[in-house]
């Protein structure tokens, strides 16, 4: 396990709470009117039973053949935690000797509903409209008086290292009998080791099992030790047997955890002898914390190998930070670029005084994306402002897709919004005219190779996404760029830059298509983390690998062209995406928002339902029908990076946390088995496969923006995307301005609209450039016609088939990219009226005169 370095990462306040362990006892009775058969006989049926909050906890029933209602009458018991969600998973099977056997329904029952040494019985109906019935038993009991320590901001719950009193106990015991009290009882639980072994596994906090192999002897076909820890992170180890080897697991402790492990052969690639004769099970619960046990492995051909297993608690601090408020370091950078912003306002708009700090507005340029077109329009919009001098008057600076590609070129410079944009602009001018075929010579692949493997040789995994953001670098900058996301605090130190906050989307790799499950994803030079979960980590340790909120393994950080290659993954699609994006409209969009409403309106959750059959996209079928649902829904070429809240788990009430449920907008969100901390790997897309948005960023707890500077990249019509953003936001119960351009702004859009919301005070006002050509065309500058021979410099053909600027082109010619970074500059600084006016607007809002009484208290 891996310990941060003594600066740590952002601070965020969280929870501390202390709460006691359940028993659950779980007795599976019998089954009814199962009408599903076998070819010859009847079902073959038996029941899994799986509780993810117990992580490595599976059990299986005995197999009741021939049977349309078996009986079982077997008891099974879990350890779980009060305040985490327990949804329990009944999966009923029928054995098949041919074939892989069918998982036939599946049942979730919140374990909540069951009252504390109150035995309940439940009848499950496994259809509605069919026979099928389960008949299960449930009794919960207290564990002890002892509570675990739990760090929580409930949504999120992470279980940390034992209470003091118990930590003092443990020191005591291991100290010596010199230091021992009398009369603490110790000797009615067998000794001191028994006293360990006893308290220990009742706390559910990470636990460490060291694993010393010693052999003496070994014979020649059994060379290899294979040790595994089902729900650990480390999951499965296997080590060549030498004089000495070691291994590592990191675990919940939980009552039923064991290791388990057996020699295996170099040459066969069974298990040993196929038989019982190497394999060993060792119960964890077993194990006396802090003291060593020695245990021989059982062979058949070999003697002498042993191994000395040794368990101690991880108090090491949490890396994963919980917490939906800004971290330590964005507040302190707001009020440093405070100063700034007071300084440009009051130059701009002529004040007489100067600014209180909280008088000051909070601006924001949100970008769009569209790949080269959306990179080359923000240039020119920024030069804009710059020129205009209204480029310091902004706080945050957020953005996707094409137009990460010019906030992560800029943020190379600490200084660049105080130097002329001119440069970076000639230099994207230069390598965006150059050919890209390049970037895929013998040399450039022989580069983009070694680069992959190096990066896979450091832990990463290696995707193609991977590969995309080596060849977005070349064709972007012809060279490589040794840049980080955590380099850019120092355009950040003296608040001389706004703040720039990048999104991506969080997607299922398998078995939904994006609509149907997203989650936002920011990144900033601060913090990386899931606006809807409140978890956070440095962006040092995005892609390093985490369990339980603990740091395991760091990894290097990755150079911003892998982040680039991130935040415009387009490539990570299945075919249920492309198959919505050639067949949609604003209407269908429309409509999926409002039926996401409704569904959420009636999840189990938000109904009171204690137990519901699975969701029917997650329900078993037929290997026929699960084999055509992976091809549509599969990604082929999928993004990994490492899960930083895997081992994490959901509080009980979750659901009703506002945080949480503003960006719950599926149905695996009322499923917590089904969301983000129970997977190992993420999957990263562009945000555009959504929304064409970075708005998300702006309506985080703490941002509170009064100015929503948007420059929208969209080609499709200029308010489509602010209409999806608005209707999307509500729909969250967001404070968003009403978006009602007028027929006449419809027909012929203007270079900059205005919108706000007067009666939703909360709502900041919205300044929209969308991307057209009004009176550019007639226009080299505000107010200059153009000459006959100028007129054709104002022709950009934007829309047209044969226009340079569509998504995918990545070369433009040195003459169109002029004209579109002129047509964006022109169309901001045409407007400079509209935004004087806006900024007025903002700033009379933030007077004190115009803030709504406090009340007394």
């Amino acid at each position: 396990m891996e310990r941060l370095t003594p600066r740590g990462p952002p601070g965020h306040p969280h929870q501390r709470e202390a709460s006691t362990c359940w028993r659950l006892t779980v007795k599976v009775l019998e089954a009814r009117g199962l009408g599903w058969a076998d070819l010859l006989s009847e079902a073959d049926p038996y029941v899994i039973l799986q509780l993810p909050t117990a992580p490595g906890t599976k059990f299986k029933t005995k197999t009741v053949t021939n049977s349309s209602h078996p009986v079982w009458n077997e008891t099974f018991t879990f350890l779980i935690q009060g305040e985490v969600k327990n949804i329990l998973e009944l999966t009923l099977y029928d054995e098949d000797t041919v074939t892989q056997d069918d998982a036939q329904f599946k049942v979730l029952y919140d374990v909540s509903e069951i009252l504390p040494g109150r035995l309940l019985r439940k009848t499950f109906s496994l259809c509605a409209q069919g026979p099928e019935e389960l008949d299960v038993e449930f009794l919960i009991e207290k564990m002890s008086d002892r509570p675990e320590n739990l760090i929580t901001n409930n949504v999120l719950v992470v279980t940390t290292f034992p209470t003091p009193v118990w930590e003092q106990e443990a020191r005591r015991l291991r100290e010596g009998p010199q230091n021992r009290h009398q009369g603490r009882g110790v000797g009615r639980l067998g000794g001191d080791g028994a006293f360990l072994a006893a308290l220990g596994p009742e706390a559910r906090e990470l636990s460490r099992l060291d694993v010393h192999v010693v052999s003496t002897a070994v014979a020649a076909d059994q060379d290899e030790l294979e040790l595994v820890l089902k729900g650990s992170y480390e999951d499965t180890q296997t080590s060549a047997l030498g004089a000495a080897s070691a291994f590592c697991f990191h675990y919940m402790a939980v009552q039923e955890a064991e290791l388990s492990g057996c020699l295996r052969s170099s040459i066969s690639s069974g298990w040993n002898s196929g038989s019982s004769a190497g394999h060993l099970t060792v119960p964890l619960r077993s194990l006396a914390m802090g003291k060593e046990v020695t245990i021989d492995v059982p062979a058949t051909n070999a003697s002498g190998v042993k191994l000395h297993l040794k368990a101690e608690s991880c108090p090491e601090e949490l890396a994963v930070h919980l917490g939906f408020d800004l971290c330590v370091e964005e507040t302190a950078f707001l009020s440093r670029r405070k100063q700034v912003v007071a300084k440009a306002l009051k130059q701009a708009l002529q004040l007489d005084g100067e600014l209180q700090e909280d008088e000051v507005p909070v601006i924001g340029i949100m970008a769009t994306g569209g790949g080269a077109r959306a990179m080359t329009s923000l240039y020119g919009h920024l030069l804009a402002l710059q020129k205009l001098g209204l480029l310091d008057c902004v706080t945050y600076f957020s953005g996707i897709s094409g137009s990460t590609w010019t906030m992560a070129h800029l943020y190379g410079d600490p200084e660049w919004s105080q130097k002329d944009l001119k440069g970076p602009i000639s230099h994207v001018r230069e390598h965006l005219a150059k050919s890209k075929l390049q970037a895929f010579s013998p040399e450039c692949l022989a580069s983009y190779h070694r680069e992959l493997e190096q990066r896979a040789e450091q832990g990463h995994t290696t995707t193609f996404v991977d590969l995309w953001g080596l060849v977005l670098e070349f064709m972007l900058h012809g060279q490589v760029v040794d840049q980080k996301l955590s380099g850019q605090r120092a355009a950040l130190e003296r608040g001389q830059n706004p703040l720039p906050l990048y999104l991506s989307l969080s997607v299922k790799e398998n078995n939904l298509q994006t609509l149907d499950f997203k989650e936002w994803v920011e990144f900033s030079p601060y913090e990386v983390g899931f606006l809807k979960y409140g978890a956070f980590v440095p962006p040092e340790l995005f892609g390093s690998e985490f369990f339980m909120g603990r740091l395991m393994k760091r990894l290097p950080e990755s150079r911003i062209c892998f982040l680039e290659g991130i935040w415009s993954n387009i490539f990570s699609l299945n075919l249920l995406d492309a198959w919505y994006d050639l067949t949609s409209s604003g209407d269908t969009w429309r409509q999926h928002i409002r039926d996401k409403i409704r569904d959420l309106e009636v999840t189990p959750a938000s109904s009171g339902t204690s137990s519901w059959p699975e969701a029917l996209w997650m329900q078993p079928g037929t290997a026929l029908a699960q084999t055509f649902k992976g091809f549509l829904t599969s990604r082929p070429l999928y993004q990994h990076s490492s899960n930083f809240l895997r081992g994490l788990q959901m509080h009980k009430d979750y659901c009703a946390q506002k945080d949480f449920t503003t960006w719950a907008d599926c149905r695996p969100d009322s499923s917590p088995n089904q969301l983000t901390p129970q997977e190992p790997q993420l999957c990263l897309v562009d945000a555009g496969y959504f929304i064409n948005t970075s708005c998300p960023a702006m309506f985080r707890p703490g941002r509170r923006l009064d100015l929503i500077i948007s420059f929208d990249y969209s080609l499709s019509s200029p308010f489509e995307v602010l209409q999806q953003t608005e209707l999307d936001f509500r729909a969250r119960g967001l404070p968003f301005p009403r978006v009602e351009p007028s027929p006449e702004d419809r027909r012929q859009p203007r270079e900059c609209h205005l919108f706000s919301d007067p009666a939703c005070p909360d709502a900041p006002v919205l300044l929209h450039f969308p991307l057209v050509n009004a009176s550019f065309k007639d226009h080299s500058a505000p107010g200059v016609r153009r000459g006959p021979a100028e007129l054709s410099a104002g022709q950009i053909d934007l829309t047209g088939v044969t226009s340079p600027y569509s998504m995918f082109n990545m070369t433009y010619k040195e003459e169109d990219f002029d004209r579109l970074v002129q047509l964006s500059d022109y169309n901001v600084r045409s407007s400079q009226d509209t935004i004087l006016q806006a900024l007025r607007t903002v700033l009379k809002r933030r007077a004190p005169e115009a803030r709504p009484p406090r009340v007394q208290t």
